[in-house]
């Protein structure tokens, strides 16, 4: 069979990666793991076990028996195959061993097959707190070994384990006591973080830290592929920016019917409407999808943001007004509430410059005598914030830029040439996150 000789050609090319201790040519063939595995028959992958695996408890798994004694990195490449190919064979508990013994062999060429195992022993294991143990022994252990590769999916790993938990101070000290590089890591692991990062910072009320880090994971992210977890980095910016009284442009809901309901709340969430707001959270098909993505506690707290905009689109109408319509308008609080509520909203601006007399509220005559705006009718401090975040933006895109290789512009090959040469990004590659990771 032609896939039995391509598997041959791999197996001579992981035995010279052990032979030359090349680690980066591993890590190439594990992220080619997914279109090998598709070609492959099922009876093909038992006899790659049978005739390149010594280890009996994997075998034993389909009742194979082999006497081979094929590399490290061949057999346990041939352990992916076989978990891609038959994931109902492998339980937490085989994947387990399966990585205790990979552990056990001093072999740096083992790093990217570790991680991968770590990653698929996660998914086996549902991300509940009874592996929690696990990953933490296995990432001291990488981080003693400086093995990076495997304890960036452990820091990811344990960081989704914490999230589906709701263990936000674990999370916590784990971002504290084991800090996490980007720069030694692949972009796929610093993506991941910085999503979890962003969780992080929006639970604990610091939007401006979540909307950056939410930013920086989708420009890390392929723009084609893994469509689950941009959209997850969509739903949790469109919320942060609410969050943070900006209002979501309309290019992040074009094309993407999968985010209707977060473009019906920055909606009402504009128009300041309580009812339609209330009516959203309690009564509406989209509760389970709020549920569901974990963001039904941030939108919760969206409701002072919807309050801002119903008061100051009062202000704007109306000249003078009583506190007790105010409550009518605002879905009928209690008068002292309503009353309290409108003193904080003119002490933070919210409905200009006006004044409470009595139980009535005073618009000023001139409404653009704050003092602090431009002509355009933007404050100061949101043209700082934009200027920041435009510098920001250009330091990326400078660290970001690739130069050609010299060896390349003086190479006297054609042009279509070299670009054959170039091997493409997969962006569908499992080491990525694709729509099921989240």
């Amino acid at each position: 069979m032609d896939d039995l000789k391509e598997f041959k050609v791999i197996v001579n090319i992981l035995a010279s990666a052990e032979k030359n201790n090349d680690r980066r040519l591993v890590g190439r063939l594990v992220k080619r793991i997914k279109p090998i595995a598709e070609q492959m028959q099922g009876d093909e992958v038992k006899a790659c076990l049978k005739e390149h695996n010594p280890i009996s408890f994997v075998n034993d798994l389909f009742n194979v028996e082999s006497t081979a004694t094929a590399p490290a990195t061949v057999y346990s490449y041939v352990w992916l195959l076989a978990c891609r190919k038959f994931p109902d064979f492998f339980t937490v508990g085989v994947v387990k061993q399966m990585i205790d013994h990979l552990l056990s062999i001093d072999n740096r060429q083992l790093d990217p097959i570790l991680a991968r195992l770590v990653h698929i022993f996660g998914q086996k294991a549902d991300y509940n707190c009874a592996i929690h143990n696990d990953l933490m022994q296995w990432m001291r252990w990488a981080q003693l070994r400086h093995d990076y590769d495997t304890f960036a999916c452990c820091h990811t790993t344990l960081s989704r384990v914490y999230l589906k938990t709701g263990q936000w101070d674990m999370m916590a000290k784990l971002f504290e006591k084991a800090p996490f590089d980007p720069k030694l890591t692949s972009h796929q692991s610093a993506a991941r973080h910085l999503y979890y990062q962003a969780r992080l910072h929006a639970v604990r009320c610091n939007y401006k830290q979540a909307r950056e880090a939410c930013e920086e994971a989708i420009r890390k992210a392929p723009s084609d592929g893994c469509l689950g977890f941009n959209l997850d980095c969509l739903r949790i910016l469109i919320v942060v920016r609410l969050l943070e009284g900006s209002v979501p442009e309309l290019s992040l809901f074009r094309g993407r019917p999968q985010l209707q309901p977060y473009y019906l709340l920055a909606k009402v969430v504009r128009n300041g409407d309580v009812e339609a707001f209330q009516k959203m959270l309690v009564d509406s098909p989209f509760v389970g999808q709020f549920q569901r993505d974990g963001l039904e506690g941030l939108i919760v707290r969206l409701h002072h943001n919807v309050l801002k905009a119903a008061l100051k689109r009062i202000s704007k109408v109306y000249g003078r007004i009583s506190v007790s319509d105010i409550a009518r308008k605002l879905g009928n609080p209690e008068p002292d509430d309503c009353l309290l509520i409108v003193a904080k909203a003119i002490r933070e601006g919210v409905m200009g410059s006006g004044h409470l007399i009595g139980d009535t509220f005073c618009a000023p005559d001139d409404a653009d005598d704050n003092g602090n705006k431009s002509k355009s009718g933007i404050s100061d401090d949101q043209l700082h914030a934009r200027i920041l975040a435009c510098q920001g933006l250009s330091e990326e895109i400078v660290k970001a830029m690739r130069y050609p290789d010299r060896k390349l512009l003086n190479d006297s090959k054609p042009v279509d040439v070299v670009e054959e040469s170039i091997v493409p990004f997969d962006e569908d590659d499992e080491d990525f996150m694709d729509e099921e990771f989240f």
